[in-house]
């Protein structure tokens, strides 16, 4: 079983400079469960 966890997006202050900005697509198993309840998993990218 797989769980449907999932952050597309975080953003964290660098210790010395900036920020540390890291995006993850959303996982196939995932994208597979929003198509079969009629999500738009294009949506998730958003």
């Amino acid at each position: 079983t797989r769980l449907h966890l999932h952050a597309r997006r975080i953003i964290i202050p660098h210790p010395d400079k900036g920020v540390i900005d890291v995006t993850a697509p959303m996982p196939p198993h995932m994208r597979q469960s929003w198509n079969l309840i009629g999500f738009d998993d294009a949506s998730a990218e958003d």
